[in-house]
């Protein structure tokens, strides 16, 4: 009792002890820093917030940085808050919020020549440069070929003209990549897959045969081969400047050279001379809130290491970063809390947390143009992504993600919530990805997408550097199995999104099992709304089989309740693919929602479950006559001497032939060739908190039938209508 007595005098001793420091440009180490008056300068706060002994900065206490001024440089924090005694970092005064910087203006300039200027003296003390602004506005580095949005120039990019068996190198053409100048000690950019953008310093540049031979740095391996027809360009020499605002930053000597029009004077050009900005190495109960994190050259804030947790960020806003807006590593970096935020040109991750803990609460935030400029990335690959999530249970709702290289939220965990979120210009450099995509990293029970909107466009060109002008872009991506638990009780949850003129598809369910996917709208998406397929042989395995064979991974599907509109014929509301042969026994592709016969073969054999119906599969603008697409067989895997088996089907061939869908309807209307569908169809949505009045100017049909006539209807919270144009005398407004 004595020692408890003891404790609880020494934390209210504490609690009326907790000082508050104020730091301003205009303190200095000697004042005490305890009023306005009398304030730090950043100096003494990057002094007393890192120190490991002898703490001015103790539990309780407030940090607060004077609004309207710019602070240069980083802080190491090395102190913890307690539960009852947190630490707080934010603003006083009035005025905009007080901003960290890792920037350094350059004013002092020698002329080249041709409107390219160097630094006088060095920028920075690091061995790389990845965030410079001009004007206000972040530019790439100096590249070879220089970029470009024209497929005549291969959208800036060299193509490979041999494949290779080795990786780290490429071949190509004496013709397009003369041996000499040689490109060794320049980074290569490159694309091996269509998700990913690699960068490797080329070590090798020789001459072999009619070709040259590329080689790059052993110890940052490409993830795949370079094949034939596949794109890189270079970046990181001074010989390439050659377009205004490129520049390049000399590692060895820290300079700086840019091309300017006319005197820079005229410019403001900012270089990130701080790697990274705010760092938390275990360090726990911090609120941090009101202030600006910017110029870093890789990271914003980086939390990684030991037991970090109980951290709240709260209206901070990360901009300009040359990496990540905030990385977190390490599995007890957990209880992370993200409020009102806002993360903005960042070159790979708005946010990472992928190697972090559990119970990540992200919301009301707004993650924008992340990972727009390709190799532009600071380290390993770039994925572009707005936020990826780590393993464990999170909560992600009410957030915007607008403009991201790749990916909007690649989520992870199971009892993960991912709600009311808008996404909208996702995969601009790279795809085959979504704007809510997740794999086989984590299990994922009991996780529920839901009430997310997905906006779709056809922005930015993720298919230069590929073989291909294909634009693969999904609404929602459930990738191989992305699943709920294997006995088949708690499912991954997809329900009552809208997904929405997606450049590939709405949701695709791809080597899933255990999934229930329900009351989604999937509208206007090029090619197809809904899609499963199946080309994986067991859970856990990559690799597409050689053999026949009757396990699937697929299995447990449940889809009911969704509206899939198709805009034109050569679009399918739906698309069911199994790499498995149709042989008429075991039918793969009615087996889709059938458990694996080793936890049921009665019920697979039977087909019993019954979980793929009552949706609506609509193309109005069409005849219906094909719009299931179904195939079997598809990488001729199965049996190679039999075809690729494709069959397209009306909604009751498709119940005939599969058993799915016995329910499932049509649309109400199918109107005339030439009528023209994005008049005369309609979806209208209310994915707010409170009733929405929508006015109609004329009659419409909803998608289940029902008239609604002009005048103003409700909406309430979280609905969503498919509306028809109707015309009462036309027979086809009849059906």
């Amino acid at each position: 009792m004595k020692k408890l007595l003891t404790f609880l005098l020494f934390l209210i001793t504490i609690s009326a002890h907790a000082v508050t420091y104020y730091i301003s440009n205009a303190g200095n180490a000697t004042n005490n820093g305890t009023s306005p008056a009398s304030p730090w300068s950043f100096a003494k706060l990057q002094t007393e917030i890192s120190r490991t002994s002898f703490f001015s900065i103790n539990p309780g206490d407030n940090v607060l940085l004077k609004r309207g001024e710019i602070f240069y440089g980083g802080l190491t924090v090395n102190r913890s808050g307690t539960a009852s005694l947190p630490l707080k970092m934010g603003a006083y005064g009035t005025g905009a919020k007080p901003v960290l910087t890792g920037f350094t203006t350059i004013t002092d300039w020698v002329p080249l020549g041709g409107g390219i200027y160097e630094s006088a003296g060095r920028v920075s003390n690091f061995g790389s440069c990845w965030m410079v602004m001009v004007n206000g506005r972040t530019v790439a580095m100096a590249r070879y070929p220089n970029h470009s949005t024209s497929a005549t120039n291969n959208y800036g990019f060299l193509k490979a003209d041999k494949s290779t068996t080795v990786k780290n190198e490429v071949w190509d053409s004496l013709k397009h990549l003369p041996f000499l100048p040689s490109m060794a000690g320049a980074l290569m950019v490159n694309k091996t897959e269509r998700f990913t953008i690699d960068t490797g310093r080329i070590v090798s540049h020789v001459q072999n045969g009619l070709y040259s031979l590329l080689t790059a740095d052993p110890a940052h391996e490409m993830p795949g081969y370079m094949e034939a027809g596949w794109g890189y360009f270079f970046e990181d020499r001074a010989d390439f400047i050659d377009v205004d605002y490129e520049w390049f930053y000399n590692r060895i000597n820290g300079r700086f050279r840019i091309k300017l029009p006319g005197a820079p004077a005229n410019h403001v050009v900012k270089v990130a001379s701080v790697q990274n900005i705010l760092v938390m190495h275990g360090r726990s109960y911090w609120n941090i809130e009101d202030i600006g994190i910017e110029g870093a050259s890789q990271d914003g804030t980086v939390i990684r290491n030991k037991a970090t947790t109980n951290i709240s960020f709260k209206r901070v806003e990360w901009r300009f970063i040359g990496n990540k807006g905030i990385q977190a590593k390490g599995s007890d970096a957990r209880n992370i809390t993200i409020e009102d935020c806002a993360f903005y040109d960042c070159n790979n991750y708005g946010i990472d947390y992928s190697g972090a803990g559990t119970n990540w609460k992200i919301t009301n935030t707004l993650v924008k143009r992340i990972g727009l400029d390709m190799g532009m990335h600071a380290v390993d690959g770039q994925m572009g992504t707005g936020v990826r999530m780590g393993n464990g249970v999170h909560y992600f709702a009410y957030n915007t993600i607008d403009s991201t290289g790749a990916i909007g939220l690649r989520w992870h965990g199971a009892g993960t919530i991912v709600e009311k979120n808008v996404f909208s210009n996702f995969c601009m450099t790279s795809d085959d990805n979504g704007a809510i995509y997740s794999s086989n990293t984590t299990p994922k029970n009991g996780a529920e997408i839901r009430y997310n909107v997905v906006i779709g466009s056809r922005a930015g060109q993720p298919y230069a550097g590929t073989n291909t002008g294909q634009f693969q872009a999904y609404g929602i991506y459930l990738d191989d199995a992305s699943m709920g638990d294997s006995a088949g009780v708690n499912p991954l949850s997809v329900h009552h999104n809208i997904a929405m003129y997606c450049p590939w598809g709405g949701i695709y369910a791809h080597n899933n099992y255990n999934v229930s996917i329900t009351d989604n709208i999937g509208f206007f998406n090029e090619r197809l709304q809904f899609q499963i397929v199946n080309d994986r042989r067991v859970v856990g395995t990559n690799a597409r089989v050689k053999g026949s064979v009757t396990d699937d991974t697929t299995g447990m599907m449940t889809v009911k309740r969704n509206i899939f509109v198709a805009k034109k014929m050569s679009d399918f509301a739906v698309r069911y693919q199994s790499l498995h042969v149709d042989t008429g026994y075991l039918h793969p592709l009615a087996r889709l929602d059938e458990p694996q016969p080793a936890k049921n073969f009665a019920m697979y054999q039977r087909n019993l479950h019954n979980g793929i119906d009552s949706n609506y599969y609509m193309r109005p603008g069409t005849d219906e006559s094909k719009i299931v697409f179904a195939a079997t067989n598809i990488y001729k895997s199965g049996i190679p001497s039999l075809p690729r088996n494709e069959q397209y089907f009306t909604i009751a061939q498709w119940n005939a032939y599969s058993g799915h869908d016995a329910h499932t309807k049509g649309s109400p209307i199918v109107f005339p060739a030439g009528e023209n569908t994005d008049s005369a169809v309609m979806l209208i949505y209310n994915y707010t908190e409170k009733d929405s009045a929508v006015m109609l100017t004329q009659s419409w049909k909803g998608h289940d039938g029902t008239i609604y006539h002009r005048g103003k209807i409700t909406l309430k919270p979280y609905k969503a209508l498919v509306l028809l144009k109707f015309d009462a005398t036309n027979r086809n407004n009849n059906r």
